[in-house]
């Protein structure tokens, strides 16, 4: 499997109970799909630099997990039809970076 960084970021008016339904559906994901998630951290509430769809603030979200890319790219479909979320970014990190990050 190869190692991922993901940030995703929520709209920022969805309620905790919203987006804690949302972290359980992205973890799912991994899990029907035999990914890992190795570590998930919670950023909080953060002002965008700039509006998008309207909108000032986001849940952020940095994830780091192993997957094959038909992992990846099933998560990368679901996040683009899905409405309450604004934005993601997968890097592939190398094995060296990784564990340091996940420390």
């Amino acid at each position: 499997m190869i190692p991922y960084e993901l940030m995703f970021a929520y709209n920022g008016e969805l309620t905790k109970e919203d987006i804690e339904k949302e972290v359980e559906k992205f973890k799912e994901i991994i899990e029907k799909g035999e990914g890992e998630l190795v570590k998930l951290n919670n950023l909080g509430v953060k002002k965008f630099a700039y509006p998008i769809k309207k909108k000032t603030s986001g849940y952020y979200f940095l994830a780091y997990l192993k997957a094959e890319y038909s992992l990846v790219k099933e998560i990368s479909r679901i996040f683009k039809i899905n409405e309450n979320l604004f934005r993601y970014m997968f890097v592939k990190l190398d094995d060296k970076k990784f564990g340091k990050y996940v420390k």
